[in-house]
């Protein structure tokens, strides 16, 4: 950060507290806070200084305006397909792209509105229907959803060409096209054919755009989540992996489950309805399917057509197929059992983290948390890992009936 810039915010931030009206996107993306302090000692930021700076910049507002002028400047385009998918879980985009280590979310530097870029939305779509064809090429020996329409593997190659372009790579060695069906050279050499390909002209522009998800409403609210790492030193290679070390919480900000985004391609030079309605198709069953975003693997970044739907039967069927017990991660209230765990049972059992269990219970007396409160209750009740708590006048305060 430029010394001119970290003057300016600094005066117009007043300490610890965003001004009113503050850039939710620039504060998160470029400043996080500029009363952040190194810790010499150990090389590294304070810890309590960032969570301070996330807390803070994920309670700043949107700006409507911008993202009202984008759907409707958007829904005006000529050749363009659309639709809406609700996330079925939390949305991690651009984590590494911030201030802060692994701790950024893209947003919108106008409008602070949490945004998908298009080169994603467009990756998303790409990667679907591509493991799509070479499920059909290696596999399944016909084709799939997404490619049933085409009667030949070389006619689904060619439209998947034309909707995301060729570069002079993809034919050749890793390429992706001849990964996606099977290194088969008959194939390969129809689709070049139909596509126009020589020894001279080996790319092609993509006939479709892509362009960047935004939600469908203004004043998108962002989420805190919590990675609590067990054995840091241990994954440094430090020390061997035991259970001596202390759980180091980090937090990342998320856009929250149930949060609606609109997808957005249209057709360019040279393209036809036919390529849009395809692109569309693929990019559907992409987010459905495939997630989008950082931790897909963990749940993250999975769409679904409404609320309260499964992420996607195929997690499910991949699952059971490799073995694997699944669990619904259910909401109630502000919680799930891994955010439970997190921010209220990890730190019930460390007296030095009492600070912030102190926050964390007023979201928890919440009438709507009342069962997480009573299961707080009930498993603190005993057990020499939470004694320290039973001589804290604000957890016995608690157990009163008007609480």
């Amino acid at each position: 950060m430029s010394s001119r810039n970290y003057v300016l915010l600094h005066k117009y931030q007043k300490g610890d507290t965003p001004p009113s009206g503050a850039n939710r996107g620039l504060f998160l993306s470029k400043y996080a806070g500029p009363n952040l302090v190194f810790d010499n000692n150990k090389q590294e930021w304070k810890k309590q200084a960032n969570e301070n700076a996330l807390n803070k910049g994920v309670g700043l507002k949107s700006n409507t305006s911008k993202l009202e002028s984008f759907h409707d400047w958007a829904k005006d385009l000529k050749g363009r397909q659309s639709f809406t998918l609700r996330t079925q879980a939390r949305l991690l985009i651009d984590m590494a792209g911030g201030v802060l280590e692994n701790a950024n979310i893209n947003l919108d530097r106008i409008s602070g509105e949490p945004f998908i870029s298009g080169s994603a939305v467009k990756g998303c779509s790409r990667a679907s229907v591509l493991a799509e064809l070479r499920e059909w090429s290696t596999e399944s020996g016909s084709p799939g959803e997404q490619l049933k329409q085409f009667s030949s593997k070389k006619a689904a190659l060619v439209a998947i060409a034309r909707v995301f372009g060729v570069s002079a790579e993809d034919f050749k060695g890793d390429g992706d096209y001849k990964w996606a069906v099977a290194d088969d050279t008959e194939v390969m050499a129809a689709a070049q054919k139909a596509l126009g390909l020589t020894d001279k002209v080996q790319s092609l522009a993509g006939k479709v755009a892509f362009l960047p998800a935004y939600p469908r409403k203004s004043g998108t609210k962002l989420e805190l989540d919590v990675l609590t790492s067990h054995h840091q030193k241990y994954y440094g290679g430090s020390i061997p992996a035991t259970d001596t070390e202390n759980p180091i919480p980090v937090l990342f900000p998320a856009v929250p489950e149930g949060t609606e985004f609109c997808f957005y391609v249209l057709t360019l030079h040279g393209g036809s309805d036919e390529d849009t309605k395809n692109a569309a198709a693929w990019l559907s069953e992409g987010l459905k399917n495939c997630g989008i975003g950082a931790k897909t693997s963990a749940g993250y970044g999975w769409f679904g057509e409404g609320s309260g739907q499964s992420a996607s039967p195929r997690i499910d069927t991949v699952a059971i197929e490799k073995g694997i017990e699944v669990i619904e991660n259910k909401y109630e209230g502000d919680y799930t059992e891994v955010t439970f765990q997190n921010k209220i049972m990890e730190l019930a059992k460390k007296p030095n983290l009492f600070n912030k269990l102190v926050d964390e219970l007023e979201t928890l007396k919440k009438p709507e948390n009342k069962t997480w409160l009573k299961r707080f209750l009930e498993e603190t009740e005993s057990g020499k890992n939470y004694k320290a708590l039973h001589g804290k006048n604000w957890y016995t305060d608690l157990k009163e009936p008007n609480v």
